[in-house]
């Protein structure tokens, strides 16, 4: 993986390091020295990271390394991050939800979650599994909304305005949804 953070290039590579990089020097930070990086997603102030470990680390521009998440005997291969500085990752079919301050919740899917993505606006998430989409809302206590349609969905993303959920899938199709009405979109 590959992020921003200002004007440093942090990469995250399979090794478990992360190289930071900034006016031709770079800097090796071991993220995960007892694993792989499986996941990686950035914003401006850090690259977060999820390892074969069963952690979540954040990495910021300076190399300092903290562990934020982590999950026993779990693999760490999806990330999502929020705009408000919330994150959310997935061990197999379990999907924990961070927000800004510090509260998690927790959300099983029926099959294993693979991709992650907060929508633009608000606190809600897009976990692409088997079957389709779910969108889940992590600081309400509602029921997840199903996008169904068969085949492995492999990650999600929304659209600026919120309006769709689009999912990569194995079958290498795109599906997406309007989620004004549920129509399908191919």
């Amino acid at each position: 993986g590959l992020g921003w953070l200002g004007g440093t290039a942090a990469f995250a590579l399979a090794d478990g390091a992360v190289v930071l990089a900034r006016d031709g020097e770079t800097h090796r930070v071991a993220a995960h020295p007892e694993g792989a990086i499986l996941a990686a997603v950035a914003d401006d102030k850090r690259i977060l990271t999820g390892g074969d470990d069963g952690r979540v680390a954040a990495t910021g521009p300076d190399g300092a390394t903290a562990t934020v998440a982590e999950t026993a005997g779990a693999w760490i291969d999806a990330l999502a991050l929020h705009s408000s500085g919330g994150f959310a990752y997935a061990a197999g079919k379990t999907v924990h939800a961070r927000d800004d301050k510090g509260r998690t919740k927790s959300w099983t899917a029926a099959s294993g979650a693979r991709g992650l993505a907060f929508a633009p606006k608000g606190y809600r998430l897009a976990v692409a599994h088997y079957g389709g989409a779910t969108l889940w809302y992590p600081n309400l206590d509602t029921k997840p909304e199903l996008l169904d349609w068969k085949g492995s969905h492999l990650d999600a993303a929304w659209s600026p305005d919120g309006r769709f959920v689009v999912t990569s899938m194995q079958e290498n199709a795109l599906h997406g949804w309007r989620l004004t009405d549920g129509q399908h979109m191919r």
